[in-house]
């Protein structure tokens, strides 16, 4: 029995021949799943965490490995996704590349990579990279070649809330293909934050009030650099905290503008705003977008993108691409005297080792100082 005692509910669409075959479940203690469409080459569900309340539609896909079938897959794919303008994940076996750096010997049909390619940009999907390796498939021949087949893409919207989301390669054995394993980030633990200077803060009226309440604390250091800490210190520790309340004032105020500017929009949906009504709505819109160009400023400082002007709207953009970085830069495993760890404490257990060892003193057997030295 597939899930055990767990209490999953399955969906299907049957192979055909030794080609195809999706099976998608759930465990209904996480998640409530309502099923979408089963097509010839897809699966698609709609899932809501119990315990965050967010829904998203999943897409699970075994695209066609036959070149006559490729053309179909694509357009089912395309009208799969447009079918829902939210949250929306999708994985599976694409039987498609997307670069020649994909595929082992270089050789790819650049009709269909090209084709796969327009349909990512045209939906703004994001490509979750591989942390542990490229290729997804290998055809078990003495002539080895490895491609990229499997992958999971996902929508900008289903990226913000889910930023450490990442991929890894299980075992292929004994499979031609290499399952993939999504964590969505929901249980990792990095420590305390790093302190960083946002430079939204100077937007703001009160930051100014802030800044000279820091530099006038008390301080009885003598030397100046011991001074200079200590407000940078203090000041450290202040903003946090005055970030901290203003980022929830925002999200409050943000909230009750929104709720205004709907219910404002839904009567003029339904007859004409009078005066007091109008220049309501013109006041809410022009707070809202003060609120947005803030948090524009801190997406974009966040990406390190200085390709695209600030005031362009593109914070989802720009979050992405700080995601991806993110995602680039972690690390997933440290190989360790007893072979590769990938928990998190086994791998601070390593790396505090690590440096014990190297800064730790050395011995120095059958050496010393002569008396008269």
């Amino acid at each position: 029995m597939l899930g055990g005692r767990v209490p999953f509910e399955w969906f299907c669409l049957p192979a055909r021949g030794f080609a195809g075959g999706i099976l998608v479940g759930a465990n209904l203690d996480i998640y409530n799943i309502c099923l979408g469409d089963v097509l010839r080459y897809s699966i698609s569900v709609f899932l809501t965490d119990k315990r965050i309340g967010f829904n998203w539609k999943l897409i699970v896909v075994y695209g066609s490995p036959y070149e006559e079938g490729k053309q179909d897959f694509l357009e089912e794919l395309d009208l799969v996704i447009s079918n829902r303008n939210g949250p929306t994940l999708i994985g599976g076996d694409f039987n498609l590349v997307r670069f020649s750096h994909e595929k082992s010997n270089g050789r790819i049909n650049h009709v269909w990579s090209d084709g796969f390619n327009d349909l990512i940009d045209r939906w703004s999907l994001i490509d979750l990279e591989t942390t542990n390796g490229c290729f997804t498939w290998t055809n078990n021949q003495e002539n080895l070649i490895k491609a990229k087949l499997d992958r999971i893409l996902v929508s900008p919207s289903w990226d913000t809330v889910f930023p450490l989301a990442r991929v890894r390669l299980l075992d292929r054995l004994p499979s031609d293909h290499n399952p993939l394993l999504l964590d969505m980030g929901s249980n990792m633990f990095f420590g305390k934050k790093k302190f960083r200077f946002e430079k939204g803060w100077l937007e703001q009226e009160d930051f100014g009030e802030v800044v000279r309440k820091a530099w006038a604390a008390p301080c009885n250091a003598v030397r100046s650099i011991d001074r200079w800490q200590f407000k940078v210190r203090t000041f450290r520790k202040m903003a946090r905290g005055w970030a901290a309340n203003r980022v929830a004032a925002l999200n409050k105020e943000k909230n009750e503008l929104a709720e205004i500017y709907n219910t404002l929009d839904k009567i003029f949906d339904e007859r004409m705003l009078s005066g007091g009504e109008s220049r309501k709505l013109k006041e809410v819109a022009g707070d809202l977008d003060k609120i947005w160009a803030l948090e524009e400023i801190k997406a974009r400082q966040r990406s390190r993108d200085r390709n695209i002007l600030e005031g362009d709207r593109n914070t989802t953009y720009f979050q992405a691409v700080a995601n991806q970085r993110s995602r680039k830069k972690r690390v997933d495993s440290l190989i360790g005297p007893e072979g590769i760890v990938s928990d998190q404490k086994g791998m601070m257990d390593i790396a505090v080792n690590f440096y014990k060892e190297l800064f730790a003193a050395e011995s120095r057997e059958n050496c010393s100082l002569c008396e008269n030295f």
